[in-house]
C-alpha cells in the first residue's frame, strides 16, 4: 500500500493505501470500506505476529516523487522493446 495522506487518499477512494485490500477482495469489499478492511487487516497481522508481510509506503510528497520518476524516464519505454506487428521490433 502506499499512502498520500488523508486528503488523496480519500479522493482516491483509497485505492493506492488500500490496495492490498482491493487486490485480495476487490468483489467484497467496496472502495468506501477500504480504509476499515486494511485497518482490520493490519491489526489482524499483527496479533498473529505476521505484520512483516505488509508493507506500506508514504508518499504524502507525491508531486515531487512524480516529478522525480519522471526525471528519471521512468515512464517511457525504450523504442527498441516496442513490438510493431508481424513480431518485429
Amino acid at each position: 500500500d502506499r499512502d498520500y495522506g488523508t486528503w488523496i487518499n480519500r479522493m482516491s477512494h483509497h485505492m493506492m493505501d488500500g490496495h492490498v485490500i482491493h487486490h485480495l477482495f476487490f468483489e467484497k469489499v467496496p472502495h468506501y470500506r477500504l480504509e476499515d478492511a486494511t485497518k482490520a487487516l493490519v491489526t489482524g497481522m499483527e496479533q498473529r505476529d505476521q505484520s512483516h508481510l505488509y508493507k506500506t509506503v508514504d508518499t504524502p510528497d507525491f508531486v515531487q516523487e512524480l516529478v522525480k520518476r519522471f526525471d528519471e524516464n521512468w515512464f517511457f519505454v525504450s523504442e527498441k522493446n516496442v513490438v510493431r506487428e508481424g513480431g518485429k521490433k
